[in-house]
């Protein structure tokens, strides 16, 4: 290939410039996901630590439905069910506002470029991330709960009310 050498006048052929912006593009979508990845990986630790509280908070009221002949594996579904509705809850909350957002992306663009675009969900995509989240949720509110199913029933009654 022929080269110039003439600094920035030098752009190189129609291949080179689509690879470059092919090279940039491939570049930003990396770092959108890796950014969007650490959101997820946040709000799920977020998510344990509500799980934590709420379990420290109803220490008393575990202690109590073990004492009346609850079992320990109902404890740890009862308190798993709860993390499970609460990452079901945001994953449809998250799918929402991220359609919403597309369908604003939609509009701004039908206005200002007149582009018109239509709305195609990834639902292969979407079910994937839901999975992830609801796996990386619960992954992260385990030690709480198992440390819950470990507890004796004289431990928990022993909490302070309120």
């Amino acid at each position: 290939m022929l080269e110039l050498n003439a600094g920035v006048a030098d752009v190189g052929s129609g291949r080179e410039i689509k690879r470059q912006i092919t090279f940039f593009a491939t570049g930003m979508l990396v770092v959108f996901s890796a950014v969007a990845v650490m959101a997820m990986l946040v709000a799920c630790f977020g998510v344990a630590n509500l799980v934590v509280a709420s379990i420290e908070a109803r220490r008393f009221e575990f202690g109590v439905l073990r004492a009346v002949g609850a079992t320990r594996g109902l404890l740890i579904r009862l308190v798993l069910a709860e993390t499970l509705l609460v990452a079901i809850t945001s994953c449809v909350l998250g799918t929402l506002m991220g359609m919403q957002g597309s369908y604003a992306g939609q509009r701004l663009y039908a206005l200002l470029l007149g582009l018109a675009l239509e709305l195609r969900p990834p639902w292969l995509a979407i079910a994937a991330g839901w999975a992830i989240v609801a796996l990386l949720t619960l992954a992260a509110a385990y030690p709480a709960i198992w440390r819950l199913g470990r507890t004796s029933p004289r431990a928990l009654l022993s909490a302070t009310k309120g």
